[in-house]
């Protein structure tokens, strides 16, 4: 049971990092279309 556990965990934590890398890459997207109209 508790190796179930463990296993969503790790899921559940790589979906996070996948939206906060993703959310990280949208920011980082929008300063460089700021830098290019300057």
């Amino acid at each position: 049971m508790a190796y179930t556990q463990v296993l969503g965990t790790c899921a559940l934590n790589g979906v996070e990092v996948q939206l906060l890398s993703a959310a990280q890459t949208r920011g980082f997207l929008r300063k460089i279309k700021l830098i290019m109209k300057n």
